[in-house]
């Protein structure tokens, strides 16, 4: 998690916007997509009572994640990269949070550092080697979004790295602590500064995209600069998270389950969302895995799998633009990565 010094943009313009939600609650019956699904760890020949976790998939349908490589549930937990064709290869004790499509990951190890693999070599961003950090986005060009901290007491702060020489700190730019969580090619970064979430880029500045008197959290960026995460409205009756997308200034919540509360994690170019809901406040519990369009609304992703009948998904992590999915669940009661793949068309 992080912060360091840094060079940073000095005619950055905070932009206010005035945006309104609005609910949606559509009954979705007519979703004509079914999935294939297939199971995803752990790594072979270790237990399965060591929960794996998988983090996300490019549109070459690479899926990273973490599991154990041990034979117990004690065992080291190292990151790894997963394609059908190839199947497992160990990253060691990293946890990789995010690949491209050119098939560069980012992540954080052990030590508290950002680390970048890019063509089979490990790396280290600028102005991370002293401090803690993590990276959770990185898009075709290789820029990072992530946050750096000094020490482990100390604010975390929000930070986009470009090179050595063009490392932005939005937390020292707008004087909030914070985070970066994702960015896509054009440059557009979002995650939240303070309690709020935001899109920023050099161009426009930083814009806020929760209404007021919510806590919120922007976690994930298509390239057609739709992002989607989660909110806490205060000035409604609903106490858990409620899941967004935000699209050109305009703020919906998605959640039409009527769950006590849910996340959105991914979207893809399609502008599909996935996450997840769950019956609890408790943010620790089981959830139900979902996917979600504008067209048929929130869906339990259980009763679109093919033979799924032991499997229960809990999580939704991410969606390439094929339409391909990865999350987590339980596989006859034991918790297992899965990928689903799309069998038919809408």
């Amino acid at each position: 998690i992080m912060v360091n010094p840094l060079k940073t943009k000095k005619n950055s313009k905070l932009v206010a916007m005035s945006l309104f939600v609005t609910l949606i609650s559509v009954s979705a019956s007519s979703w004509a997509i079914q999935y294939q699904i297939t199971d995803i760890g752990p790594l072979p020949g270790i237990t399965t009572t060591v929960p794996s976790q998988i983090t996300g998939i490019n549109n070459s349908g690479d899926v990273i994640g973490r599991a154990p490589v041990g034979g117990s549930p004690s065992a080291q937990v190292n990151g790894f990269i997963w394609n059908k064709n190839k199947g497992f290869s160990d990253l060691g004790w990293l946890t990789p949070w995010a690949i491209n499509d050119q098939g560069d990951i980012t992540g954080g190890n052990p030590y508290g550092q950002a680390f970048i693999i890019s063509k089979n070599s490990l790396q280290q961003p600028p102005s991370t080697a002293s401090s803690l950090g993590g990276a959770w986005g990185i898009n075709a060009s290789g820029h990072l979004a992530g946050v750096l901290q000094q020490y482990a007491a100390s604010p975390p702060q929000a930070i986009v790295w470009k090179s050595a020489d063009e490392v932005t700190n939005l937390s020292q730019l707008y004087g909030e602590r914070g985070y970066a969580f994702d960015i896509n090619n054009s440059g557009s970064v979002v995650g939240s500064l303070g309690n709020h979430g935001y899109i920023w880029n050099e161009v426009t500045g930083l814009t806020y995209i929760d209404i007021q008197k919510a806590d919120s959290t922007a976690w994930s960026i298509n390239e057609n600069g739709q992002v989607v995460g989660w909110l806490s409205d205060k000035s409604s009756n609903r106490r858990g998270y409620s899941s967004f997308i935000w699209d050109g200034g305009q703020l919906t919540i998605i959640d039409n389950l009527n769950s006590e509360q849910s996340m959105a994690f991914g979207i893809n170019a399609l502008g599909q969302v996935v996450g997840t809901h769950r019956n609890s406040l408790n943010y620790n519990s089981m959830g139900d895995a979902y996917v979600w369009d504008q067209d048929h609304g929130m869906l339990d992703l259980d009763s679109l799998v093919v033979g799924s009948d032991q499997w229960q998904l809990n999580e939704a992590n991410g969606i390439n633009d094929l339409g391909q999915i990865v999350g987590t669940g339980l596989l006859n009661g034991q918790r297992h990565g899965y990928l689903l793949t799309p069998i038919s068309e809408p």
